[in-house]
């Protein structure tokens, strides 16, 4: 896997917060961890607890950093001999809820039947963050969009091909009808 260099993600990281609690062993973990076409769109700048509903036990953990790519929601921490992760792909996020406290709050992210709950994220942080997730959540979901749009459209372009082809000669109507089928089937099964 190509990975970010350790520059790369402490300028990202270093854009949303200058004073930070990413130390180098952080940016050195997430550059092994993240891809060179993966970008940090936001993280939060204090330690963050994390619940998660594993197979119906609640597990809580402290002192865990997260940050949110254009791919995923990484929740971590680097210790002295070995790292933990929680890694969650946008494309299975299915919902992002937030609540606010006094002075802190939860982000509560539902996924693939279950759900992760990050909390001690300062209040003027929440909002961000959440709008952050759904940013990366939309992007994803009008990108699967504009590539099956582009998927039909090529399908379509193929039939319209192999007319002309059945029009010239060059195809005879057996072949032409076997091959238009095909093409008709994909366009159904990408459905």
């Amino acid at each position: 896997m190509n990975t970010m260099n350790f520059e790369r993600i402490k300028s990202q990281i270093k854009k949303f917060y200058k004073n930070t609690i990413f130390l180098d062993k952080d940016f050195k973990y997430l550059s092994s961890i993240i891809s060179s076409n993966e970008e940090i769109k936001g993280c939060i700048s204090k330690l963050v607890t994390y619940t998660m509903n594993q197979y119906e036990h609640p597990y809580q953990a402290s002192d865990y950093k997260t940050v949110c790519t254009d791919k995923r929601v990484i929740i971590f921490k680097t210790g002295l001999f070995s790292n933990k992760l929680v890694d969650i792909p946008v494309k299975n996020i299915i919902s992002v809820q937030n609540k606010i406290g006094v002075f802190f709050g939860n982000i509560e992210i539902h996924y693939n039947g279950t759900w992760i709950k990050i909390g001690n994220i300062p209040k003027k942080e929440i909002n961000l963050y959440t709008n952050c997730i759904n940013e990366q959540m939309e992007n994803y979901k009008t990108i699967n969009i504009s590539q099956h749009i582009t998927t039909e459209e090529n399908y379509i372009d193929q039939i319209s091909r192999l007319a002309d082809l059945y029009k010239d000669g060059k195809l005879t109507e057996y072949e032409y009808s076997i091959k238009k089928q095909e093409l008709l089937e994909n366009i159904k099964n990408n459905k």
